[in-house]
């Protein structure tokens, strides 16, 4: 349900804290996240292309 301000219930408590910022690890999250995120797709890739080309090999 909306609160007085328009804003869900659900999103209330996290709108307290840093406005407009939100919790990372990291200063900047947002960028190295999706650094981190396109590095852990890339390393999937790789790993099934190792994989489909190990079981290609085997007799």
């Amino acid at each position: 349900m909306p609160t007085a301000d328009g804003s869900s219930e659900e999103t209330a408590p996290s709108a307290q804290g840093r406005p407009g910022r939100s919790r990372t690890p990291w200063p900047h999250g947002r960028r190295r996240n999706w650094r981190a995120a396109l590095m852990l797709a890339a390393a999937a890739v790789l790993m099934a292309a190792g994989l489909s080309i190990w079981s290609s090999l085997e007799p």
